[in-house]
């Protein structure tokens, strides 16, 4: 009788046993399983941002110092539209004034006009070269 008493008392040990081994496995098996979609989502991660467009190297059009005449203002359409119109007849009227330059390069800037932008600054800057404003070596370094 004993030695069936051991004999159970040994089995039911023996299925606790096995039981904690399963409960083991299975929390590594779920911390495998976490570790593995979170390897999956870093590297899909990682995918994407390797896929995204690269900015230019190139620095911005005009890199313009915050004392200058225009810069921190903004408009709306009908009032930028008619900024444009008064600095163009002021343009064609002072060709030679480079405030008039100045601020329509930046008014086209503003508007990623940067072609016409770039033409009107520059003929600021070899109106004016010692001017600040084209001193300073983040003005027009781009140019």
């Amino acid at each position: 009788m004993i030695v069936i008493l051991q004999l159970q008392l040994l089995l039911a040990l023996g299925l606790f046993l096995f039981q904690l081994f399963l409960e083991y496995i299975k929390q590594v098996r779920v911390m495998l399983f976490s570790t593995l979609l979170f390897l999956m989502a870093v590297g899909l991660l990682i995918a994407n941002l390797s896929a995204l467009p690269k900015p230019p190297d190139q620095p911005p059009l005009l890199s313009i110092p915050a004392n200058s005449t225009m810069t921190a203002q903004s408009f709306t359409l009908e009032e930028y539209n008619q900024k444009l119109t008064h600095l163009t007849t002021l343009t064609n009227l002072q060709p030679t004034d480079r405030d008039v330059l100045i601020n329509l390069s930046l008014l086209l800037q503003a508007q990623r006009q940067d072609d016409k932008a770039r033409e009107y600054w520059l003929a600021a800057q070899r109106l004016d070269p010692n001017n600040p404003l084209f001193v300073q070596p983040q003005a027009v370094s781009a140019l």
